[in-house]
């Protein structure tokens, strides 16, 4: 039970580490005037994390607008705080 516990909770550490770096990434970018440089899938994805900044990954993709995988949304995501911090994000810190 321990166990199961200790997974759980590092679990949702990490959702929320991951979820937390991508609205730096989106608030960055936004401040920056950057987002109209990204492709309108990028954007989409920035636009969901932002309503839905609590939401895990799979939670995520039921609420994107349309047929999403959540390997596109995580890939997406990915590119998007990629993207951020090529052009100087400090998106690590705390």
């Amino acid at each position: 039970a321990n166990r199961v516990a200790n997974c759980d909770e590092a679990n949702t550490r990490r959702t929320s580490a991951a979820a937390l770096k991508q609205a730096r990434a989106v608030a960055f970018l936004e401040g920056q005037g950057l987002m109209g440089q990204l492709p309108q899938a990028l954007r989409e994805a920035a636009d969901l994390r932002t309503e839905h900044p609590y939401l895990s990954l799979s939670e995520l993709v039921v609420e994107a607008p349309g047929p999403l995988s959540r390997s596109a949304l995580n890939h997406r995501l990915r590119r998007l705080v990629a993207f951020a911090e090529e052009h100087g994000a400090d998106l690590n810190r705390r």
